[in-house]
């Protein structure tokens, strides 16, 4: 190889198999050499053929980096090919993991809000007190409850929502059919909408008594009713409450 440079010669009478530093000067030539880039890219033999192609056992000096620099040519996609089989292995265990988390009773991805979380002392109460075929009832909007007590809502409404069965008429209907069902207890949010279901209140106010109250994390305290008409079986061991089992 030739110390200096790559330079364009001004000889323009390029014989057909002139080569590269042939002593008459390289051709006058303003185009870019191919990978002009680096440093110098003349064959390393200048013994290359009159078609100007490299022999299949001669190098050429290229400082670009491969395909892959990290490793032979392969290995990359091998590892590509690992990686695209073992992604959706990965996506189902993470489905069934939170699937076990969720079917978990009283796991944290169990609950919908820290608020119903910090309810798990009541929850946790209606469980052990009542029976599978006793009904809740919550007067207010927080249906979860009856997933999370795993009893079945009374009076055929799970929820006092405003704006929602709140005619006269359908508030009779809910009265009605807690007179007919066994409800020992009922749970009442002291905030939302449950006061402008008067006539559903003043049911209960005259056939329940309040118990105690429950704090929920940032809302006001929940307030648990008990039955003046269904007797008790017990007293909770942990709580003091009354149990009817």
């Amino acid at each position: 190889m030739h110390a200096r440079p790559l330079g364009a010669g001004m000889d323009p009478d390029v014989r057909p198999d002139q080569r590269v530093r042939d002593a008459a000067g390289d051709p006058l030539d303003a185009g870019t050499l191919e990978n002009d880039r680096v440093l110098d890219l003349a064959p390393l033999d200048e013994t290359a053929g009159a078609d100007g192609r490299v022999r299949a056992d001669e190098g050429v000096a290229d400082l670009r980096t491969r395909a892959d620099d990290c490793g032979a040519a392969n290995r990359r996609a091998d590892e590509l090919r690992a990686g695209l089989i073992e992604a959706p292995g990965r996506g189902f265990d993470r489905i069934f993991t939170t699937a076990d988390e969720i079917s978990t009773r009283d796991g944290r991805r169990t609950f919908s809000s820290g608020a119903t979380q910090s309810l798990l002392p009541l929850i946790r109460y209606v469980r052990r007190c009542t029976v599978a075929s006793d009904r809740l009832f919550v007067a207010g909007d927080m249906p979860e409850l009856y997933v999370l007590t795993e009893r079945p809502f009374a009076g055929g409404q799970p929820a006092l929502r405003g704006g929602f069965f709140e005619t006269d008429e359908d508030q009779r209907r809910v009265v009605a059919r807690l007179h007919a069902q066994r409800v020992p207890l009922v749970v009442v949010l002291t905030e939302g909408d449950a006061a402008s279901f008067r006539i559903v209140m003043a049911d209960l106010n005259q056939r329940y008594e309040p118990v105690r109250d429950f704090e929920m994390r940032n809302h006001s305290p929940v307030r648990l009713l008990r039955s003046r008409s269904v007797p008790s079986t017990g007293v909770d061991a942990a709580l003091g409450l009354p149990c009817y089992r």
